[in-house]
Order: C-alpha cells, then structure tokens, then sequence
C-alpha cells in the first residue's frame, strides 16, 4: 500500500547526478582565472577525458583552496 522498502532506481540516478553537477560546480568556482584558462583549453583541444577531468578539479581545488588560507 506504501510501498516500504521499495527502491527506486531513478530517484538514486537523479540523486547522484545532482551530486556530480554540485560538486562540479564547486571546484570550477575554486578555481582562479588561469587555472580555468587551462581547464577550457585542454577541454577544447580533447586533451583530456572524464577522469583526469575528475582528477584534475579535486586537485585544483584542493589548491586552491590551500591558497586562499
């Protein structure tokens, strides 16, 4: 009748996705003007794929964030 205990496969999907866009957003706004410069440059030449994407922003934003202390 309440459906308890059943998983919704797309509300999780949506979560997630949601989850990536934030923090995404988060490390591009760490990033100062140079860094994002580079950032476009290699995203427009395809020098870079979806996980040195990743990698990219967590350690850019990392320092970043170690900068402006």
């Amino acid at each position: 009748m309440w459906k308890w205990g059943e998983y919704n496969d797309s509300d999780s999907t949506s979560e997630l996705e949601k989850s990536k866009r934030n923090r995404l957003s988060m490390a591009l706004r760490d990033l100062s003007d140079s860094e994002l410069a580079s950032l476009r440059q290699r995203l427009a030449t395809g020098d870079i794929d979806q996980s040195q994407l990743e990698r990219l922003l967590d350690d850019e934003s990392e320092l970043s964030k170690v900068k402006r202390r």
